[in-house]
């Protein structure tokens, strides 16, 4: 649920909504995106991220940094690099999760080729300050991947990493390129690992970024990113072992990541996505406006009147991630100028934004 609920005096219950830069994109830094976030205590919060170099591209070189905040997000340490690429194109896309006995995982690619990716895993058990030496958890030769701040910790104490991987011999971003969707679960803190059975699948170019939220004890439900004009939805009723198929949804959106997570105290579902597709551009459309839904029906259906986070048409905003402070919803994305696919055009920047959101003003 990547949150340690914390305890804020009083006289910092009252902090109003905040936006701010965490990370702004320069010409040797040219994307810092896929953003995951923990809460350590009162108004600590750590941060981690993709930063990339020179090129913005997926397939440039990148590595995973953190940055910490002590003041609720209103104001961020120099980043520091938690893992550099050993060998291959980039590690990129952490997940973040407090766990049970108090430590942080993190959950990130590792790419090798644009043919071969693994997943990689790490802990700290000072809050960030160290980590464990990275370690490979899945990996069949396969381009195996994940969307950033996908970890999640079930109430039995699993840990579901939901992951999708490209067709056997086909070739990167090609026209008939297909994905497919799975999970890896572990019962002992990230020791040992196993996978679900079988392959979640959609048309098109597939099942693609994968998220999951648990709406009763051993009841998950995963939505993906499709080129179909919404959001696909499967979901397990054995915590995670096995998937029905998947099945379209109403929620409308271009070929784009979403994310969505369960308040844990109230039990609300709260998602993030870009809700416009426009059938015939490139990917369905420009990732504009971002949004805000909330489902008090474990995501049967979602609220009328969203909150919209962005707008500017001049704009692009994806990657999103959710995390749950005690009075507060924290987010983050990426920003840049506008754009339909992810090219290497000349200037294109693409900036880390963070959100300090009130439930009170929701």
């Amino acid at each position: 649920m990547n949150t340690i609920v914390s305890s804020h005096p009083e006289s910092l219950r009252s902090l109003s909504e905040h936006r701010s830069i965490v990370a702004l994109a320069t010409e040797s830094n040219r994307r810092n995106s896929e953003a995951s976030l923990v809460v350590c205590g009162p108004g600590h919060y750590l941060l981690a991220y993709t930063a990339f170099s020179e090129s913005p591209r997926d397939d440039s070189d990148a590595m995973i940094v953190a940055t910490v905040s002590r003041d609720f997000g209103t104001s961020w340490d120099d980043p520091m690099p938690i893992v550099i690429k050993e060998t291959g194109i980039n590690v990129m896309s952490p997940s973040l999760l407090v766990l049970n006995d108090g430590s942080i995982a993190l959950g990130f690619i590792g790419k090798y080729s644009m043919r071969h990716a693994r997943i990689l895993w790490t802990r700290s058990f000072d809050q960030g300050k160290t980590w464990t030496p990275v370690s490979t958890i899945y990996d069949i030769g396969e381009f195996t991947i994940c969307l950033n701040d996908v970890l999640t910790l079930l109430q039995s104490g699993r840990i579901i990493f939901p992951l999708y991987e490209r067709l056997s011999g086909q070739e990167p971003w090609c026209d008939d390129e297909q994905l497919r969707a799975f999970c890896i679960y572990s019962d002992d803190c990230g020791a040992t690992w196993q996978r679900s059975e079988g392959w979640i699948t959609c048309p098109g170019h597939g099942a693609m970024e994968p998220f999951i939220y648990e709406t009763a004890p051993g009841h998950l439900v995963m939505h993906l990113r499709t080129n179909q004009g919404n959001l696909w939805r499967s979901e397990s009723k054995d915590s995670g072992h096995t998937w029905d198929q998947a099945i379209s949804t109403a929620l409308e959106t271009p070929a784009a990541p979403a994310i969505a997570k369960r308040r844990p105290d109230t039990g609300e579902i709260f998602m993030i996505r870009n809700p416009r597709y426009i059938k015939g551009l490139p990917a369905g459309g420009a990732r504009n406006p971002l949004i805000l839904s909330i489902s008090h029906d474990n995501g049967s259906t979602w609220n009328e009147t969203d909150k919209v986070l962005e707008s500017d048409p001049r704009g692009t905003f994806s990657y999103p991630s959710i995390t749950f402070d005690e009075d507060y919803l924290l987010i983050t994305y990426y920003l840049s100028s506008f754009r339909v696919s992810l090219s290497d055009q000349p200037g294109l920047k693409f900036s880390l934004c963070f959100r300090r959101i009130p439930y009170s003003e929701l």
